[in-house]
C-alpha cells in the first residue's frame, strides 16, 4: 500500500503505521484498542466538524437488543426499557440548500475514503488482520437524552471498528466517553476529544458503551464518524462499501 495516498490522515500516523508501532500499541493494550490524537489533517477535521455541527440534517435512529435493525417510533414506545439499546442521530442529508457546501463535499469525500480499499489496507497494517469491506460508514450525533448502552459485536460479522470524534468544543467534563470493558472486567474510557480516533478490535468479545452525558451548561453535540469492518480472507481486496444504514449485528 502507498501510504502517501492517505492524505486525509495526519502524516505522523501514516509513518507510525509503516514502522509497525501502531500495531504494537494495539496488541499491547489490555482492551485491544488504539487511540490516535489529531487523526485527520487539521483542515479536513475542521471542514468535517463544520458540516456535522452546522449543515447536516439528522434522523433519529433507535435500536433494541431484540432487533438486528433500527425500529420505528411505535415499536420503540412499546418496548421494555431494558430492551432499548441506543437512541442516536444519523446524517440524513446536507441541509436545505440545493448546492453542496465545502463541508458537505468533504464529508462525502471522507466517507468514500473510509470505505475504500486503500484505507482498509491501512487498518490491516495497523491491526494485523485481513478485513472485508465496510459494513457501514457514517456519522453519529448524540444530543442530551441520547444514549448507547453496553453491547458486544458478533465477531463473525464485525472485526474492527473506527470512531473519530469531531466536536470542536467537546470537553472531558461533558461525559460521553467511549468505554470498553474487557474480559477481565477492566474498564477503559476514552474522552470524545476533537479529532481523536479510536480503533477497536471487536473480535474478542469486549463490551462497549457510551458513558452518559453530563450537564455542561451549553448544548454541545457529540459528533463522530464511524466505520465497521468484517473479517476477510487473507489477501482480499476490493472497495465494496455498504450504505449509511448497514451495521453489524448487535448481541
Amino acid at each position: 500500500m502507498e501510504l502517501g495516498r492517505l492524505r486525509a490522515i495526519d502524516p505522523r500516523h501514516r509513518e507510525a503505521a509503516a514502522t509497525g508501532s501502531l500495531r504494537d500499541s494495539l496488541e499491547m493494550h489490555p482492551a485491544n484498542l488504539l487511540v490516535l490524537s489529531g487523526f485527520f489533517v487539521s483542515e479536513v477535521a475542521e471542514r468535517l466538524a463544520g458540516f456535522l455541527g452546522e449543515e447536516a440534517r439528522y434522523r433519529i435512529e433507535r435500536r433494541l437488543f431484540s432487533s438486528p435493525d433500527p425500529v420505528d417510533e411505535a415499536r420503540w414506545a412499546t418496548a421494555n426499557d431494558h430492551d432499548r439499546l441506543s437512541s442516536v442521530r444519523r446524517v440524513a442529508g446536507a441541509g436545505s440548500s440545493p448546492a453542496l457546501g465545502r463541508g458537505a463535499i468533504e464529508y462525502l469525500r471522507v466517507r468514500s475514503f473510509l470505505g475504500s480499499g486503500g484505507f482498509r489496507s491501512f487498518l490491516e497494517i495497523v491491526s494485523g488482520r485481513a478485513l472485508a469491506g465496510t459494513w457501514g460508514v457514517g456519522a453519529c450525533r448524540l444530543d442530551a437524552g441520547d444514549f448507547v448502552r453496553p453491547h458486544r459485536y458478533d465477531p463473525g460479522t464485525c472485526q474492527l471498528r473506527l470512531e473519530v470524534f469531531l466536536s470542536p468544543r467537546w470537553q472531558a467534563g461533558l461525559g460521553g466517553d467511549l468505554c470498553v470493558i474487557d474480559d477481565h472486567e477492566r474498564v477503559t474510557c476514552i474522552p470524545a476529544l476533537f479529532n481523536r480516533a479510536v480503533v477497536l478490535d471487536t473480535s474478542l468479545g469486549n463490551t462497549y458503551l457510551v458513558a452518559p452525558r453530563r450537564d455542561g451548561g451549553v448544548a454541545v453535540p457529540r459528533l463522530s464518524l464511524e466505520a465497521s469492518f468484517g473479517p476477510g480472507a487473507a489477501g482480499s481486496s476490493g472497495d465494496d462499501a455498504a450504505g449509511e444504514t448497514a451495521h453489524p449485528r448487535w448481541i
